[in-house]
């Protein structure tokens, strides 16, 4: 963290004069709190070659609704700067230089899913309550405070997690606008 504090005091703010092209992340690996600092409107996707679907990489990109790939094998040999890149978080796949028609499939197929996602969240505040009656509270995983508000939304009853590490990171980190290709974060 110490190290993490010092980089952003010292750094230079011409430095940080990036592309504000939208685009995917690629990295060997990504700790939590740089994913925690990244800019989501211009981190489209996640590729890391360490890693897993378990790790925090993972858990808190998925949060962030961010799709992640994390252990990619042999990522770094083929990764292009500036390349076309397909990131499919659902299927676990990555597709390089993706046509119109791959294109096009993939398009409707976030469709589909923010589509499946609203109905979802339409559905989510009906009473968590089994066949027997039994009420089950339900409780949310929060990696910041901003998703508070989301609480009622997603029909949570209250916290269960709440990541405190991410409260004690310094201002500057959390409103650091840069990324890849140009900066790695």
């Amino acid at each position: 963290m110490g190290l993490r504090l010092r980089e952003h005091l010292a750094a230079d703010p011409s430095r940080n004069a990036v592309d504000e092209t939208p685009g995917i992340l690629v990295a060997e690996d990504l700790s939590p709190a740089d994913v925690m600092e990244l800019n989501l409107d211009r981190v489209l996707g996640i590729l890391t070659a360490e890693g897993g679907p378990t790790s925090h990489t993972a858990i808190l990109s998925r949060g962030m609704h961010i799709p992640c790939l994390a252990g990619v094998t042999g990522l770094m040999d083929i990764a292009r700067e500036n390349e076309t890149l397909v990131v499919d978080g659902l299927g676990g796949s990555v597709l390089l230089s993706p046509d119109e028609a791959d294109e096009a499939r993939f398009a409707a197929r976030r469709e589909e899913y923010t589509a499946w996602e609203n109905l979802t969240l339409k559905s989510a505040r009906w009473p968590a309550e089994m066949c027997d009656g039994v009420r089950v509270e339900v409780q949310a995983n929060l990696e910041g405070t901003n998703e508070l508000a989301a609480l009622a939304q997603c029909g949570a009853d209250g916290v269960g997690l709440y990541r405190t590490e991410f409260a004690y990171l310094p201002t500057a980190c959390l409103q650091r606008k840069t990324c890849w290709p140009n900066t790695p974060p």
